[in-house]
């Protein structure tokens, strides 16, 4: 039996991974969800990215009953690897998708954070209608390679956001905030899987790059996947997990059972 808990990216909720979890067989795993901070239900954004950590790691404390495995997207990838970093003894493995240990150039994260402010400084004024920052959002490169369709429909329940909550997020949480780990990957203690989507070149390459910093870290690309794989094809992403499992010799039997009915 295994203990997953998931961390959703920037812009949604824990629901997110409410299909993915529908692929996981419940006789294995225990799934739990938490919408972070700014996003969903959860209206509190602490002080800095530090308490954020905690109360995940304190989360994942009282909930754990079992070896626990931590999956983040995006965001949720970023917070991730901090948690991993200063919580290695809470999880067995880690999995993240689409989600970047970092920005290590000065610059670029203060162009990042200035960049990021822009977008939601103009709703906040009131100059822009929300919509049209979720428009120039997934207007970003890596969400070139997204479907259309799959976008619309996600912008759609983007549209439950507070701008408010999510400038405070991004205060905490940005690309541009959180500090670079890249330089601290060979110090990662945990089996770690690196999925992203074939399409997602740019990730495609950071998960490459990562592999071969750390002996830890295992690059895997998710064939006529882009950004958003949980969204795309959430049974490949549930496989994925329960093979990065079986692939580590844990309840392999049932896990391998499981697998073979699906084919």
């Amino acid at each position: 039996m295994w203990d997953i808990f998931f961390l959703h990216g920037f812009l949604g909720d824990s629901s997110d991974w409410d299909m993915v979890r529908s692929f996981l067989p419940t006789n294995l795993v225990r799934s739990h969800v938490k919408d972070l901070p700014g996003h969903g239900s959860n209206d509190v954004v602490p002080r800095d990215y530090r308490s954020v950590i905690k109360d995940l790691a304190n989360w994942v404390q009282s909930q754990a009953q079992y070896p626990s495995i931590l999956v983040g997207y995006s965001m949720g990838g970023r917070i991730g690897w901090h948690l991993v970093h200063q919580y290695p003894k809470l999880f067995t493995f880690f999995i993240v998708e689409s989600g970047s240990p970092g920005m290590i150039d000065k610059a670029e994260r203060a162009t990042r954070r200035a960049n990021d402010h822009a977008l939601l400084s103009q709703v906040l004024s009131g100059a822009e209608p929300f919509p049209q920052f979720l428009k120039k959002w997934y207007e970003q490169p890596i969400f070139a390679s997204c479907q259309q369709r799959l976008l619309q429909r996600v912008m759609r329940k983007r549209m439950n956001n507070h701008p408010n909550l999510l400038h405070s997020s991004l205060q905490i949480l940005g690309t541009g905030v959180l500090p670079s780990l890249w330089r601290e990957l060979p110090t990662i203690q945990i089996p770690t899987l690196f999925l992203t989507g074939a399409r997602d070149i740019k990730f495609c390459q950071m998960s490459k790059k990562c592999q071969s910093m750390a002996s830890q870290i295992t690059s895997r690309s998710i064939p006529r996947a882009s950004h958003h794989i949980h969204q795309e094809q959430p049974q490949t992403m549930a496989n994925a997990i329960l093979e990065f499992i079986n692939s580590k010799g844990n309840n392999a039997g049932l896990i391998q059972k499981t697998l073979m009915l699906r084919k």
